[in-house]
């Protein structure tokens, strides 16, 4: 238990510096880029991510977490796995580079069209490293991982920025995207072709169970990223780049932090999670733990946001992108509900029922596409923000009732206990910090001091009332330091 205790420790330390980067470098390249292009500039190219986006549900052929799941896989297989992935990413390439001209009529956006193409050259590069990313989370050597992204998202966001400045306009968002790629897949073969360098081998024999397990794996995800994309989907076809624009913008300052703290969990929760996949009591501990843990950061940091959005928003990307406020206000509670169900996909992985989360998503599907259609249309974006809200709500609750259940067996009572404590102490801080807003007023100064207010007021109700988790925390820390 003391190996897994310190592997864990130490991917979570080298996950968390990582993250922590790229983070920063994505809010950087967001701040100056809001200020260089215009709302419609970030609508098309998320009318382009929506379609990259989908085909990235297929760039593996799903297959990738089968390794992790399994644990051991010969040499031989791995690369035959290989050389499927890249063929994969190569078809991929082909099929978007020959649809763009209908995606941009479909957009009625004719511009989109060189976009997407030049967008579609990720598939090429990304197949590349992808094997050897899972290779290295399997082995819990996140040290590399961490290095190579933050490496990857900096160069990309300078990328971006200059080419920005140098009146790029759109283009500069592709850039970023092609740059990030190319450094990450770079960074990624450099390592892999030393540890794990496939051998000129292919077999169809070896592919047996994991094209199984794959086929799950891809569903899935074209499943969940219809649920994820079809709000950007109908507002794109619906209301035009301009009104997308603001969407983005919102979804990419509340969707990013998001995406790079919960995976800091996640990604080395997975294979630890896959080694005691036999023991139930335990796996529920560890499962509960790691809900505890996500909710504790993500809350303060997210009904934070949703506090201080009228003051920041202006104050970092200027006065034009105003009516980006109310849907990051939304976007921030809808993300606080989806960090909830993060942890359900590495539990499902792990006990391998990569099938569960297909059909669970297929059938939330049903009701996703009529409620954000109705939302789009009564109440335009705001509309559309508000019914991603009450359906990841809904969502949240049904995902413990038909499959955590399942999985662990009644452990609700448990599960509210380690959330609501988090949920509770953040909400009064934003409360509070809402308050202060209005006595401080606008502007960076104001903004700085009620950021700072929240971060004493969050830190002090947690020390006041839930102190013996701070003992229990600090007490793991002592064990890990004698340990090591």
């Amino acid at each position: 238990m003391s190996e897994l205790r310190r592997s864990a420790v130490s991917g979570l330390r080298w996950s968390a510096l990582g993250s922590l980067v790229v983070l920063a470098a994505h809010l950087l390249q967001l701040v100056v880029l809001a200020r260089l292009l215009a709302p419609a500039d970030f609508g098309l190219m998320a009318m382009a991510m929506v379609v990259i986006a989908l085909g990235s549900a297929y760039a593996d052929a799903g297959i990738s977490n089968a390794i992790i799941h399994r644990q051991e896989t010969s040499g031989r297989t791995l690369s035959s796995l290989y050389w499927l992935n890249l063929a994969a990413g190569a078809l991929l390439f082909v099929l978007v580079v020959a649809g763009a001209p209908l995606v941009a009529r479909l957009f009625a956006t004719p511009a989109l069209g060189p976009l997407l193409q030049a967008s579609a050259t990720v598939f090429l590069l990304l197949p590349i490293g992808q094997q050897f990313q899972i290779l290295l989370q399997r082995d819990h050597d996140f040290r590399p991982l961490a290095l190579i992204e933050a490496a990857a998202a900096l160069v990309a966001a300078l990328a971006a920025i200059g080419a920005g400045l140098a009146g790029a306009g759109v283009w500069a968002l592709v850039i970023a995207q092609l740059v990030n790629a190319a450094v990450r897949s770079g960074g990624l073969a450099a390592i892999g072709w030393r540890r794990y360098r496939p051998q000129r081998h292919f077999a169809r024999g070896d592919l047996r169970g994991y094209v199984g397990f794959g086929l799950f794996q891809v569903g899935e995800r074209s499943i969940t990223f219809l649920s994820g994309y079809l709000d950007q989907l109908l507002l794109g076809l619906l209301l035009g780049p301009q009104v997308l624009g603001y969407y983005r913008l919102a979804w990419q300052l509340i969707i990013q932090p998001v995406n790079r703290i919960n995976p800091i969990v996640t990604r080395v929760a997975y294979p630890l999670l896959a080694r005691m996949q036999e023991d139930t009591p335990r796996l529920r501990r560890a499962w509960l733990l790691i809900q505890r843990l996500l909710t504790t950061v993500n809350a303060p940091l997210l009904l934070g946001l949703a506090a201080v959005a009228p003051v920041l928003v202006p104050t970092l990307f200027g006065a034009g992108w105003q009516p980006a406020v109310p849907l990051v206000q939304l976007l921030a509670l809808y993300a606080l509900l989806l960090s909830l169900g993060t942890p359900l996909g590495p539990l499902l992985l792990a006990r391998g029922r990569a099938d569960w989360g297909f059909y669970a998503n297929l059938a939330a599907l049903a009701l996703h596409l009529p409620a954000l259609w109705l939302g789009a249309r009564l109440g335009g974006a705001t509309g559309l923000a508000l019914a991603v809200v009450l359906l990841q709500a809904l969502y949240t609750l049904a995902s413990y009732r038909l499959l955590v259940r399942r999985l662990l067996g009644a452990c609700g009572r448990a599960w509210l206990a380690g959330i609501a404590p988090a949920v509770l102490i953040a909400g009064a801080m934003a409360v509070l910090v809402r308050l202060s807003l209005g006595l401080l007023g606008d502007g960076p100064a104001a903004l700085c001091a009620a950021i700072a207010f929240g971060v004493v007021c969050y830190a002090g109700l947690l020390l006041v009332l839930r102190r013996e988790d701070l003992a229990q925390a600090r007490l793991l820390w002592q064990r890990r330091a004698a340990s090591s």
